[in-house]
């Protein structure tokens, strides 16, 4: 809301700006002098001009961050499975076996 009421004050002092400056021109100026035609048809022109290229880079504010964020959490699993050497007395030697480890 607060834009449009902007907006709409730099439209007006625009226009008025144009209508002082298109009576301000002395009485032997004529229609197709090039001063008069530049003060005349460059106000609304740059108007025109500066509020397009203004509407394309709207500006855009972030609340900062009120915290950070948590820790990324770290699941460890209680018990996993581990391959070991261990002595195997039936074949008298050393086999690799998969043992449950918890810790």
């Amino acid at each position: 809301m607060k834009r449009i009421f902007r907006n709409a004050a730099f439209g007006a002092a625009a226009i008025a700006l144009t209508a002082a400056g298109a009576l301000a021109v002395p009485g032997e100026a004529h229609a197709t002098d090039p001063v008069t035609l530049g003060i005349i048809g460059g106000e609304p022109v740059g108007t025109v001009l500066g509020a397009a290229a203004e509407s394309d880079n709207p500006t855009v504010y972030y609340a900062p961050r009120a915290y950070d964020p948590p820790p990324p959490t770290v699941v460890v699993p209680a018990c996993y499975y581990e391959t070991q050497q261990v002595y195997d007395p039936y074949i008298n030697s050393y086999v690799y076996q998969k043992v449950r480890v918890c810790g």
